[in-house]
C-alpha cells in the first residue's frame, strides 16, 4: 500500500503515501470547486454531469498507467471516446 503498513502492531507510515493523500485531496478540492463553480452560473446538469463523471473516468485511467497498470487496447479507446463526448458535449451547451 501506498499510505500505510501494518507490522507487529505498529503502523507504517511512507512518504510518499503521505505525498499522494495530499496530492489527492487537493485533486478533489479542485474538482469540487470548479464543478460548483460551473454549476453556479446556470451551466445545464445534463450536459455538465457527464462531462464531469467522464473526465474522472479519463482521468483515473491516465493515472493508473502512470502507477503502473497495463493498459489494454480498449481502454485507451474508452479514454478517447469518452474525451471526445466531452468534448461534443461541450459545445453543445455553448
Amino acid at each position: 500500500m501506498l499510505l500505510f503498513q501494518y507490522k507487529s502492531g505498529m503502523i507504517l507510515v511512507s512518504k510518499k503515501g503521505l505525498l499522494f493523500l495530499a496530492l489527492l485531496g487537493v485533486a478533489a478540492f479542485c474538482t469540487d470547486y470548479f464543478a460548483l463553480r460551473m454549476f453556479a452560473s446556470d451551466f445545464p446538469l445534463s450536459v455538465g454531469g457527464p462531462i464531469l463523471i467522464g473526465g474522472s473516468v479519463a482521468l483515473a485511467s491516465i493515472i493508473g498507467f502512470f502507477l503502473g497498470e497495463t493498459i489494454t487496447i480498449q481502454a485507451v479507446a474508452g479514454v478517447v471516446l469518452v474525451t471526445i463526448g466531452a468534448a461534443l458535449l461541450s459545445t453543445v451547451a455553448r
